[in-house]
């Protein structure tokens, strides 16, 4: 359960590792983000699940937010051709 270059692709191996560690970001907030739907839409939790879950959600749309403005540099970035 998650992603894998292999060594046989001809990507470097400091390149796989930087793949690796990106995709496990990815990764990581598909599965918290799923287990909080889960417990939002579940009756069973109560109001401390509830906070966490909140919680939970406010730190996930923070994360997005700072993959679109590294996406925003990284693309400017790239088209001065730094």
């Amino acid at each position: 359960d998650g992603y894998v270059v292999g060594k046989g692709s001809g990507v470097p191996g400091a390149t796989r590792d930087m793949i690796r560690r990106i995709c496990e970001c990815g990764w990581l907030y598909r599965r918290i983000s799923a287990a909080v739907a889960s417990w939002v839409a579940s009756k069973r939790v109560g109001m401390v699940g509830q906070g966490l879950a909140a919680g939970l959600q406010d730190e996930l749309a923070e994360y997005y937010r700072l993959v679109a403005v590294l996406q925003a540099h990284v693309a400017g970035d790239l088209r001065r051709g730094a």
